[in-house]
C-alpha cells in the first residue's frame, strides 16, 4: 500500500513569534484574505470587530506569544491585525462550535480538527 502524502504540509523556521506569524500571513495570504472578505459580507462584522477587543487584553495578558505571531500574520498578509483577531475568535464572536482544539506535551504538540466540514479535507493543513 502506498503512503498518502498530505498536499498542505507546510514548515516554517523562525527566529521569533512575530516572524512565525509573518510568514504564515505570506503562505497563506490569499486564504486569509478571502475569509475575511466573506466575513466583511455579514452585517454583523463591524459589532464582531468591536466586540473581539473585549478578548484582547485579557489575551495579551496570558498569551502575548500569540498576539505576536497574529500580528505577524496580518503583517504578512497585508491585512489589518484587528481583522484577523477577530476572525481567530470564530467560536467566540461568531457561535460556530463546531471544531475542537487540543494542546498536549507541554505545549510542544497543538492539534485542531475541521470535522464539520466536509471540503475541509482539501483545505487543512498541517504546519510543523
Amino acid at each position: 500500500m502506498k503512503k498518502a502524502v498530505h498536499t498542505n504540509y507546510f514548515e516554517i523556521e523562525a527566529n521569533s513569534f512575530f516572524d512565525l506569524g509573518l510568514k504564515e500571513g505570506q503562505l497563506f495570504k490569499q486564504n486569509l484574505v478571502d475569509s475575511i472578505k466573506k466575513e466583511k459580507q455579514d452585517k454583523l462584522w463591524k459589532s464582531k470587530l468591536e466586540k473581539s477587543k473585549e478578548y484582547l487584553s485579557f489575551t495579551i495578558k496570558a498569551f502575548p506569544d500569540l498576539i505576536e505571531e497574529i500580528k505577524g500574520y496580518a503583517k504578512g498578509a497585508g491585512v489589518l491585525f484587528e481583522e484577523v483577531w477577530a476572525l481567530s475568535l470564530e467560536d467566540e464572536l461568531f457561535g460556530n462550535d463546531r471544531c475542537t482544539t487540543a494542546i498536549t506535551n507541554s505545549g510542544k504538540l497543538i492539534a485542531h480538527n475541521e470535522d464539520w466540514d466536509a471540503s475541509s479535507k482539501d483545505t487543512i493543513c498541517v504546519l510543523k
